[in-house]
């Protein structure tokens, strides 16, 4: 499971930190999707750890979001092929594990339940640019985020968006600090092509999913996308 809980790391996060929507640097899209790369590594001792690519799918109307990863975990040299459902307002969370042919559904009722809106009130611009002769251009906003008090875990947020009142994200970079004595881990997700979204039924519940629990399976808090998830928390 080291894969998926590489993967679950980030997401979480992105996705709920920003939900007071009168305090917002700018918004993003109300309902999008974008093809996205993904890597992890510890940083200063294994700059890559884990690499990935697929679909992330976000529907703030609706209060859920989706993401289909499929990539390798190259300190163990394995795949992984999954796809993570938030789904906000039944406060369940659904893995999909294509390799192992299982679908597992958890109730937690936490602030991993609360979408963000848009880039938070207390994030700080960094710098702003523009390509292909700065008919678009692009800015980054740094914040910091306490995940656990008890034991000082840390999160450094960097996000990239379009510039505008509306502001599709371009790249999410994540630093967590405290999380493990080894060093810092690092997520970093490129949005390569944000776009209306194609196929609502991609939000459909999956069928034939287990109901668990978190004391039933504890490694699924420590999963990447589950521990801290991509617009969310």
């Amino acid at each position: 499971m080291a894969d998926a809980k590489l993967i679950l790391l980030s997401l979480w996060f992105f996705l709920g930190t920003c939900s007071t929507s009168d305090k917002l640097r700018c918004r993003f899209p109300a309902q999008w999707q974008s093809n996205v790369y993904f890597d992890f590594g510890l940083m200063f001792t294994v700059p890559t750890q884990a690499r990935a690519s697929g679909i992330y799918y976000y529907d703030y109307t609706n209060n859920q979001t989706r993401l289909d990863l499929k990539g390798i975990d190259l300190a163990y040299n394995t795949s992984y092929d999954y796809t993570f459902l938030w789904k906000f307002n039944e406060s369940a969370f659904y893995t999909i594990d294509y390799i192992n042919k299982s679908c597992d559904r958890e109730v937690q009722q936490s602030d991993f339940w609360r979408q963000w809106e848009g880039v938070p009130g207390e994030a700080s611009p960094t710098y702003f640019g523009g390509i292909g002769g700065n008919q678009e251009r692009f800015g980054q906003y740094q914040f910091l985020k306490l995940v656990k008090h008890s034991d000082n875990e840390t999160l450094a947020v960097a996000i990239d968006v379009k510039v505008g009142d509306v502001c599709p994200p371009s790249r999410l970079v994540l630093e967590e600090y405290g999380f493990d004595p080894l060093g810092v881990f690092a997520y970093n997700y490129e949005f390569l092509d944000p776009s209306d979204i194609q196929n609502p039924k991609v939000f459909n519940n999956p069928t034939n999913c287990k109901n668990i629990t978190t004391a039933q399976n504890v490694h699924r808090n420590r999963l990447v996308h589950r521990h801290v998830g991509l617009f969310v928390g």
